[in-house]
């Protein structure tokens, strides 16, 4: 079962990034843990509003669409909240390779994100295969990535082409005592035409729909957990976004506290 597990999780970890996300939640010591403080997560008032498909030019459209309407598998994150500065949540959205830099700090051993050109973003493992994800749509309540590759999700499969969706609805709030808060959560879709990763996912039975439940959660608390902490901590956070300038000598310098927030969706 074991053996199981590992390569649908690597298929779900690969489809957009969640090596990085899985390998924070699990590879920092267990004293080291990052507490994710949440104030009463309440769903009343949270709209978890569906991709704008109209919104997107119409060759991305058509990609997106086929990936909706013929999903290999699933996933449905759970509604989350946590104390963070906004402007910070929203800067790593936009910049999972820093995030991800941000967790090797941290502790984590997580896989290399590069960024490809403005809201694209490339993993790359010489055994298990290469995924490319992009932004399709930013506003001040969502982010959608559409992301397609070749991986290889186990030792005993084929490589296989894959195609996922991953839809995050955030919005910002205040818990009782009038302290910001942000509240989201994720749904992950992936598509496959491949007869061994639809055997490998019938394996699995009921346990699937767990699993994936599972890593779309982890995925969640990659930028969730990441937000809070930076913004608790703002001597680490500024120790980090200075490393983080140096080690970029030959780039735009960033700010040391991000102050850039959404921008509006539009035709891509």
């Amino acid at each position: 079962m074991d053996c199981r597990r590992k390569a649908l999780g690597w298929l779900l970890m690969v489809a957009w990034m969640a090596t990085v996300s899985v390998a924070a939640a699990q590879a920092i010591p267990e004293g080291r843990r990052l507490p994710l403080p949440r104030p009463s997560v309440s769903s009343r008032g949270f709209v978890a509003a569906p991709v704008p498909l109209d919104e997107l030019s119409s060759p991305m459209r058509e990609r997106v669409r086929a990936v909706l309407d013929r999903p290999t598998l699933s996933s449905h994150g759970p509604l989350e909240a946590f104390h963070c500065k906004p402007t910070m949540y929203y800067w790593l959205l936009d910049h999972p390779d820093s995030a991800m830099r941000f967790w090797r700090a941290l502790g984590a051993k997580c896989a290399d994100i590069q960024t490809i050109g403005e809201g694209s973003f490339l993993w790359k493992d010489t055994q298990y295969g290469e995924v490319r994800w992009q932004t399709i749509v930013r506003t001040p309540k969502q982010r959608v990535w559409f992301a397609e590759g070749r991986v290889k999700p186990g030792i005993m499969l084929p490589a296989v082409s894959i195609q996922a969706v991953v839809v995050l609805n955030h919005e910002e709030g205040h818990d009782g005592s009038g302290s910001t808060a942000i509240r989201h959560q994720m749904d992950m879709i992936l598509h496959t035409d491949s007869r061994a990763v639809n055997l490998a996912a019938r394996l699995f039975g009921a346990s699937a729909p767990r699993m994936a439940e599972e890593y779309v959660g982890q995925m969640e608390m990659f930028f969730g957990a990441l937000a809070w902490y930076l913004s608790d901590h703002p001597d680490k956070a500024k120790a980090l976004f200075q490393e983080l300038n140096s080690s970029r000598s030959n780039a735009p310098q960033i700010p040391i506290v991000p102050t850039s927030a959404t921008i509006p969706v539009g035709k891509r």
